[in-house]
């Protein structure tokens, strides 16, 4: 009996963390590929002057839109909680990029969204696991973009 609970609680983590770094992969991939392609078409000359800050906040916007769609699928729970490590890590590094001079406005802004997303998860009567997603998110997200 043991094996078992143990299985189940060690699963979803499992799941959530390995599937969670490959769409984190992803999302960043997919915000690299649109901003070369932005890059490409429309500042070919200077690329430096391209607005990164602009493209990451409409980048976010859209990884929100990703997070409210995939919370209404029907697809398993399991599979729901793995899919918003991705979206959830790129908002949290989108949040420390846009305020990274100043360190208490992101923390500031981080907790709210932490706890915005824990209040929806809860209202909707989400399994633990999707809790799990929400701290892992929000740690890889700070590693990733925390300054140096």
């Amino acid at each position: 009996m043991k094996n078992k609970s143990l299985v189940s609680i060690l699963l979803p983590i499992i799941v959530i963390v390995f599937g969670g770094v490959l769409l984190v992969a992803l999302g960043w991939l997919a915000y690299a590929g649109i901003s070369a392609i932005i890059e490409s078409l429309f500042y070919q000359n200077v690329p430096q002057s391209m607005p990164q800050g602009t493209v990451r906040n409409i980048s976010v916007l859209l990884f929100c839109m990703v997070i409210l769609a995939i919370l209404q699928t029907k697809i398993h729970n399991l599979v729901k909680a793995m899919l918003l490590v991705g979206p959830l890590t790129m908002v949290i590094i989108a949040t420390t990029l846009q305020f990274y001079t100043n360190v208490w406005i992101f923390i500031g802004l981080i907790l709210v969204e932490v706890i915005v997303s824990g209040f929806i998860i809860y209202r909707l009567k989400k399994p633990w696991f999707f809790y799990v997603s929400l701290v892992f998110s929000t740690v890889l997200g700070l590693l990733y973009a925390w300054p140096r």
